[in-house]
């Protein structure tokens, strides 16, 4: 329960040029939120049962104002799946979710999963996903996806059992209502242990939202290569203190070609409550002698709003220069950035940034 207006929050998605501020503005305002997660084996109802089933709902009512949870209208979340084995050859799984913003966008999401296991080696899994999108504001941009889509899909696995496996899936939309994109897709994808060393994971597909693919991979190639992959997860902004809920995904890799050269290629995907996309960036770092060192980097992706559903192209080129003198150290950066935002009323607007960095080092002992 809170009383007041609580902190204000400023959030800017354009990289910092415009920002919106969530302030609740009467200082008298109550209000209660409250939240409720359930976890439970099907054992513990049913003697040899099996599976689990997890149920959660969090309601926030208007002027309710804990720090990162602030809310001017009543919100309300709610969800759950269940996983079920049916006899000794099927795998059922079912998933739920809803979102309610009063005056507000409104989501739902459901999905039924069902694995057949036809052989040892054959697995043939089939699966439904409908979700929506409604958005009641007064004031709704031109941006905004809203109406209905039904996808089905099907999967054939085969695992040998040993060392590799392998799979291909189709998917198709059913349905679509609205302005909704259509998400047809085809791919394959399957997994190989290389050696004791390496495990590689892969998928590769083409469908109506455009290409896509993923590695996976844990291995140091060489003492000169070295391919990662990590994962963040952040539940508190370090300015502020306040409630996050934003990830980031970086896969790359990074190889020395010589004792005074290296170069990097990285994917890095972002998603939460921050504009949510695929980047990509590569550069290189060059020792030209033992003082002095240069570096160059190339970024370029397109981020979506989490909201609105505005997009967000982004262009970066940038350099630097360092050098070490004895007991002082100087660096120089430049980066040239354009963005390209779009509008509520689908219009796009262009910026073009100049950034400087430069630092000074001195050693006195």
């Amino acid at each position: 329960r809170t009383e007041g207006p609580g902190s204000s929050v400023a959030e800017a998605g354009d990289g910092g040029y415009y920002y919106t501020t969530d302030t609740l503005d009467d200082k008298k305002t109550e209000a209660s939120a409250y939240r409720v997660d359930v976890s439970l084996g099907v054992k513990d109802i049913i003697e040899n049962g099996r599976g689990r089933l997890t149920f959660y709902r969090q309601d926030r009512e208007a002027g309710y104002a804990a720090p990162g949870q602030t809310t001017d209208r009543d919100v309300t979340q709610y969800g759950g799946t269940a996983e079920m084995p049916l006899g000794e050859s099927f795998d059922a799984r079912v998933k739920l979710d809803k979102q309610i913003q009063q005056d507000g966008l409104e989501t739902d999401a459901g999905e039924v999963n069902l694995d057949y296991n036809m052989t040892q080696n054959w697995i043939l899994s089939s699966g439904l996903r409908h979700d929506k999108r409604e958005d009641n504001s007064t004031f709704v941009p031109q941006t905004q996806e809203v109406g209905k889509r039904t996808d089905a899909v099907v999967k054939m696995k085969y695992d040998s059992l040993a060392r590799w496996a392998t799979y291909g899936f189709v998917q198709d939309t059913v349905n679509t209502t609205g302005n909704r994109d259509e998400n047809r897709r085809v791919g394959v994808g399957g997994d190989m242990r290389l050696t004791e060393r390496l495990n590689l994971v892969g998928e590769v597909s083409e469908g109506d939202l455009g290409p896509a693919g993923k590695i996976g991979t844990e291995y140091l190639y060489s003492d000169k290569t070295t391919l990662y992959q990590n994962y963040t997860l952040e539940n508190e902004r370090s300015d502020n203190g306040l409630l996050a809920r934003k990830g980031n995904m970086t896969s790359g890799f990074r190889t020395r070609y010589s004792d005074s050269m290296s170069v990097f290629l990285e994917e890095r995907y972002s998603h939460g409550d921050i504009p949510t996309g695929l980047t990509h960036s590569t550069g290189v770092d060059l020792a030209v002698t033992e003082r002095l060192n240069l570096e160059g980097n190339l970024d370029f992706g397109s981020l979506k709003d989490p909201q609105t559903a505005a997009e967000i192209d982004r262009k970066t080129i940038s350099g630097s220069i360092g050098y070490g003198f004895d007991h002082v150290k100087v660096a120089s950066g430049l980066e040239y950035r354009v963005d390209e935002n779009e509008q509520p009323d689908t219009g796009f607007t262009k910026r073009t940034t100049w950034l400087f960095k430069n630092n000074l080092k001195y050693q006195i002992s």
